[in-house]
């Protein structure tokens, strides 16, 4: 990856449960969100994201599971607005990238046999 690039893995969406309500002026409220990581280059490190509590309802064995893993969860990013769980890694950590991410998706209940969505954005 090149600086700004970034990529997400995810399993596939849940299907939407079809009594959503609808909005004012548009569609239906979103549905929920597969479970996934994220990796963003940002120059002199890497951010590894993987989702948080403020997407889908994480068991407190996830939580722990996932902070064993070094990630810190929303409540320690204050004024950040993020909603995930996040680690920051050094930009030559590939495998260490690979491996966290893998293991993230485990704690979260994520089969290894996963039809997995891969999206790269390039600069």
């Amino acid at each position: 990856m090149s600086e700004g690039e970034s990529f997400i893995v995810a399993e596939p969406d849940p299907p939407a449960p079809a009594s959503r309500r609808r909005r004012w002026f548009g569609g239906r409220e979103p549905g929920p969100v597969g479970r996934y990581v994220q990796c963003l280059d940002v120059g002199e490190h890497v951010v590894l994201e993987c989702i948080g509590p403020g997407y889908t309802d994480i068991t407190g064995e996830q939580d722990a599971a996932i902070r064993g893993l070094g990630f810190v969860g929303p409540q320690e990013q204050p004024g950040s607005g993020q909603e995930n769980y996040r680690v920051d890694l050094p930009r030559d950590a590939t495998e260490r990238v690979a491996r966290l991410g893998a293991d993230a998706l485990a704690a979260l209940g994520v089969s290894a046999d996963t039809d997995w969505q891969w999206t790269h954005h390039p600069v």
